[in-house]
Order: structure tokens, then C-alpha cells, then sequence
């Protein structure tokens, strides 16, 4: 392939500056193997002075594997994203104190309360802003019981005021997340109309 026909002499070489500017990194790279076959892989090169010569070492490395696990797991996200994101109700995950702030929230909260994700996730103590005033003290229980013991799963229906002030009934599906001790970290949830 092109790739050995460089390497060979009369191919391009680097220069002393180039190899030098390379000293230190892991480059990424196209390899061959001897069956003519390219392949990813890193090199790293560093250098050493001996009898006032400069002494290049460079290692090389397949990384075949890694980019292919890289490029699975890129596909999973991707799919994964797909699946929540289109998904006919709200997919958020809050943390666990009462204000509920929402570290992540998809794009269907848009369409439900008017409010963008960046917005939704952006502004502290939205969560219990949009929350009809008079629900709120009933949803804040629901929540604090859950939390406290009785149960892992939150199912709650309460009003929300849109971005236009329309008052919306939303039914709010959670379970709890617990840390390695047990401890509630955070709500992942949905919410849908």
C-alpha cells in the first residue's frame, strides 16, 4: 500500500525537527502489517543523547482492539441516546434534594413545558418552580418518603406551569439511585402528560 511505498527509501521521510517535535507523544497512526493489512496503532517515541549523537527509540503499539471497543461503545451511546430521546416523555435524572436540580433532562421538555434541556439543567430550583403552588408541598412529600425508606420508586401526579403560565397534570415516574452504602444520590426518571 502507499503507506510501506513512503516508508521505503526515496519515500517521505520525517525530518530531525519533526521527530524531535514527536519526542514525548503518543502519536496515532496507520499501520501495515507484514500481510499488507492497515490497522491503528500508537507510537511513542522518545529520544537520548549518547557520544554526542541524538538516539531515537520508538515503541509501537496495536490499538485495534481499544478503537474497536471505543467505536462500540460510541454506537451504544448513540443508540441509547436515540432510544430516550424519542421516547414520547420527559427522561431526566435530578439529584435527590427537594429542589430536584436536573443534571440531565432530554430534549422532550421542550414540547411539554416550553423550556429548553440547557435551561432545564442550567437554572437552579427550576424543577420546583414549574411546579403548580399548590402541589408542591404534596410532591415534596412524596419525594422525602421515598427518600427516607418507603421505597425506591416515587409515582406522582401533580401540576406544572408551562413556560407560557398554561397549567399542565404530569404524571412523574422515579426510582432512586443509591450510592455502594445505600445512600440516595440522585432520581431517574420520566415524565409524561
Amino acid at each position: 500500500p502507499g503507506l510501506r511505498d513512503r516508508s521505503r527509501p526515496g519515500g517521505s521521510r520525517l525530518s530531525i525537527a519533526a521527530w524531535r517535535r514527536l519526542a514525548g507523544r503518543t502519536v496515532p497512526v496507520t499501520a501495515v502489517r507484514a500481510t499488507g493489512e492497515c490497522f491503528p496503532a500508537e507510537l511513542w517515541m522518545t529520544t537520548y543523547e549518547l557520544d554526542g549523537r541524538t538516539w531515537y527509540t520508538v515503541f509501537g503499539r496495536d490499538v485495534t482492539e481499544r478503537t474497536s471497543a471505543i467505536a462500540a461503545l460510541a454506537e451504544h451511546e448513540r443508540r441509547y441516546r436515540e432510544l430516550v430521546e424519542t421516547m414520547p416523555a420527559v427522561v431526566y435524572r435530578a439529584s435527590i434534594a427537594l429542589d430536584g436540580d436536573a443534571t440531565y433532562v432530554s430534549p422532550q421538555i421542550e414540547e411539554l413545558l416550553g423550556r429548553t434541556p440547557g435551561e432545564w439543567t442550567g437554572t437552579p430550583g427550576i424543577w420546583r418552580k414549574h411546579i403548580h403552588p399548590d402541589d408542591v408541598e404534596a410532591s415534596s412529600a412524596m419525594d422525602q418518603a421515598a427518600v427516607d425508606g418507603n421505597g425506591d420508586r416515587s409515582v406522582t401526579e401533580y401540576r406544572m406551569i408551562t413556560r407560557t403560565g398554561a397549567t399542565i397534570w404530569v404524571r412523574d415516574v422515579a426510582t432512586i439511585v443509591r450510592d455502594a452504602g445505600g445512600r440516595p444520590v440522585s432520581w431517574s426518571g420520566y415524565l409524561t402528560e
